[in-house]
């Protein structure tokens, strides 16, 4: 893992890093300079209803996207058997 981050973290940084500490290096267009993070608690209760929606919403969405994927696989079918016909 070393090399991603070389030369800006040394040897012995990743694994000397406290508890909830990081380190990422974001890569699109261009790569960024790596940076260090901190993960936070968030004192929140649990609540069933919370989840409950957030599996749904997640769920609706899941089923809409291979319902598209779906169309659009049959479209690719009858495009070929269009094209085999003729």
């Amino acid at each position: 893992m070393l090399p991603k981050f070389e030369p800006y973290i040394e040897k012995g940084e990743i694994a000397n890093l406290p508890a909830y500490n990081f380190y990422c290096r974001i890569s699109g267009i261009e790569t960024e300079e790596p940076m260090s993070g901190e993960t936070v608690l968030l004192e929140q209760k649990y609540d069933p209803k919370a989840v409950h929606k957030t599996y749904d919403t997640d769920q609706k969405i899941e089923d809409e996207l291979e319902g598209q994927k779906n169309a659009e696989e049959s479209k690719e079918i009858a495009k070929k058997k269009g094209k085999k016909e003729r």
